[in-house]
Order: C-alpha cells, then sequence, then structure tokens
C-alpha cells in the first residue's frame, strides 16, 4: 500500500510541531509482517517502508520493529515501535497518510 510517512521522533524524543510541519515527508509503499529478528534472537512485527531502485526493493527508513497499530482512521494510520539505528534502539512513531 503506497503511503507518505512522517516521523514523529528523533532519537526516541518526539519532535516539535514546527519540525513536524517543516521535517521531511518520505513515499513508499508499507509493508507491516511479523520476522524473525537475530539481535532480539525472536519473532517480532516490522513495519517497513520500500520503494523499488532498480528492481530492487530498498528501505526508505529504519525497519520499525515491534510494530504495533495505534490507530486507523480514514486514509490515516499510525505505527508505533522502535527502530535502529547504529545499534541502539529509539522509540518511533510513523504517520502515514495513504496515497
Amino acid at each position: 500500500m503506497k503511503v507518505r510517512v512522517r516521523l514523529l521522533c528523533h532519537k526516541g524524543k518526539y519532535l516539535k510541531r514546527v519540525e513536524l510541519t517543516d521535517g521531511p515527508s518520505h513515499v513508499g509503499e508499507v509493508r507491516v509482517q511479523e520476522v524473525r529478528d537475530l539481535e532480539m534472537a525472536r519473532p517480532v512485527m516490522t513495519g517497513r517502508l520500500l520503494q523499488l531502485v532498480n528492481g530492487i526493493e530498498t528501505d526508505v527508513l529504519p525497519e520499525l520493529l515491534n510494530a504495533e497499530l495505534v490507530w486507523l482512521k480514514g486514509d490515516a494510520i499510525r505505527l508505533a515501535g522502535l527502530e535502529r539505528v547504529d545499534g541502539t534502539l529509539y522509540a518511533q512513531t510513523w504517520s502515514m497518510e495513504l496515497l
């Protein structure tokens, strides 16, 4: 499903309203599925935002681990979870708009 994603956090801290408004958005195909995370050594629900680059699916954003649906209303979806950046896990929330 094609979506536009705005990140609501940076390194685990919620962004201010002006940062959200002025910040970038990311477009791609969203995929939510359970996969086995090797570092956690267990299955986790993941969220991924993908784009097709030269025929290869490429992650646009860091994978969202332990992804949970926060809400869904009309063409708006919110997923929350953890993103792994340089080996550290940070809280992250994706605010998505269906395209």
